[in-house]
């Protein structure tokens, strides 16, 4: 059990920026595969074997709910025990985690903090979170779809940020490198993001969080991208780029066509998409289906069914973190149509390609030295090896990504 510690106990008196405060940007830069990459879970302690499996994935990163409620049971008294436990299993496994910050606690206020005491107790809490895992590789991230249902007893955009602002101001006050992220949104919510901007909520967070759901493909994201990109370069700090991060993003198998191998399709193009878009961050939602109702969409996200028997998504992420390990974005490289794709990533002097198109199948021809070519599928499988004559290279492309690597 820990109490509250003496400099945690000035945040209720000053709830003021620190003038040490600095951006945590090592954390939130675009970096080699698999630094930028994760997924959501809904667990604090695993299943047997369900860490080995999540671990063998690759990934980065897990995001995943730190429940208030469940934290402080007696004002004033913060129990971590849980959470430690879950640290100690993610180090293990050499993955970093995204905790947020959530929801109403019963013994302040039922409906979400909108009470002066209640919003001094959440920022209290939040702070002495961050001081309590300071120096892990934390990024904090305030609630979690707060315009979609999240916000009680309504959404309330106002009331929102001056939670988040005063959270901010105490996790700097005490922790002034710590990552604090928000709003989180439910879809790219430009209206929700701008009265947060307006709020000054930029001054506090050292990327936007956003969830990017659609129907459609992952890259359909770009304009709401650039869109979002434009209203935080308005707000955002002197001389100060803050990133959009790509926190809760995902497709159901209950969705219309979305089979279990197009789902796989579009978490790897999710992750590619967000690497061109220069998303440091991108979380996959789901780890695992949360129940085995046929008729119910949030019953089938999943990277692995219910009993963890592992879906083709998690063979398409375990081959993205295997096939790029170690490599970073470098340019997307033209193709004669929009709707096909060829990204290139490098590390020092060798690089990978990764291919695919919108459309049903289509042959891209990409500009490269003559010479033979290891192709790879989006689950891993070798294809037949492809030539490069008079610097181009014929791809027969589908909406599965493939990986080309040159044939030493």
């Amino acid at each position: 059990m820990k109490t509250l510690l003496g400099k945690v106990l000035l945040v209720t008196l000053i709830l003021i920026a620190s003038p040490l405060r600095m951006r945590a940007d090592s954390i939130l830069r675009c970096g080699p595969v698999p630094q930028g990459v994760g997924v959501n879970i809904h667990f604090v302690r695993p299943e047997p074997g369900e860490m080995k499996l999540l671990g063998d994935c690759g990934m980065g990163w897990v995001r995943a709910d730190f429940q208030w409620q469940n934290i402080e049971k007696t004002r004033g008294v913060y129990d971590f025990s849980s959470y430690d436990e879950l640290m100690n299993d993610l180090d293990a496994v050499h993955m970093h985690p995204l905790f947020i910050l959530d929801y109403s606690n019963s013994l302040y206020e039922k409906n979400s903090p909108s009470t002066d005491e209640s919003r001094a107790a959440f920022a209290r809490w939040a702070a002495a979170s961050a001081t309590h895992y300071a120096g892990r590789g934390v990024i904090w991230e305030m609630w979690n779809e707060p315009n979609g249902g999240f916000w009680r007893p309504k959404t309330d955009p106002a009331a929102y940020a001056r939670l988040a602002l005063v959270t901010g101001k105490a996790i700097h006050a005490v922790e002034p490198s710590e990552s604090f992220i928000g709003p989180a949104t439910a879809h790219i919510d430009i209206g929700f993001c701008e009265a947060c901007f307006q709020s000054g909520c930029l001054e506090e967070w050292s990327a936007v969080s956003v969830h990017a759901y659609r129907g459609t493909g992952p890259e359909t994201v770009v304009d709401d991208f650039k869109k979002l990109s434009d209203v935080i370069a308005k707000y955002a700090p002197a001389g100060e780029s803050i990133p959009i991060v790509s926190g809760e993003w995902g497709w159901s198998n209950f969705w219309q066509d979305i089979t279990p191998d197009m789902q796989g399709n579009y978490l790897v193009r999710q992750w590619l998409i967000n690497a061109w878009q220069h998303v440091p961050l991108s979380i996959y939602y789901d780890w695992r289906n949360d129940g085995t109702d046929p008729k119910n969409s949030e019953h089938h996200f999943g990277m692995v069914d219910r009993d963890f028997k592992p879906k083709p998504a998690y063979f398409a992420a375990k081959t993205f973190t295997t096939q790029l390990n170690g490599f970073s974005f470098d340019h997307r490289i033209s193709t004669e149509r929009p709707d096909d794709y060829c990204l290139l990533f490098s590390k020092g002097d060798e690089n990978r390609l990764v291919v695919w198109t919108t459309k049903e199948s289509a042959t891209i021809k990409i500009s490269v030295p003559d010479g033979e070519f290891r192709a790879f599928s989006v689950t891993g499988e070798e294809l037949p090896r492809l030539h490069a004559t008079q610097g181009v290279l014929s791809v027969s492309a589908t909406p599965a990504p493939q990986y080309l690597r040159i044939a030493y």
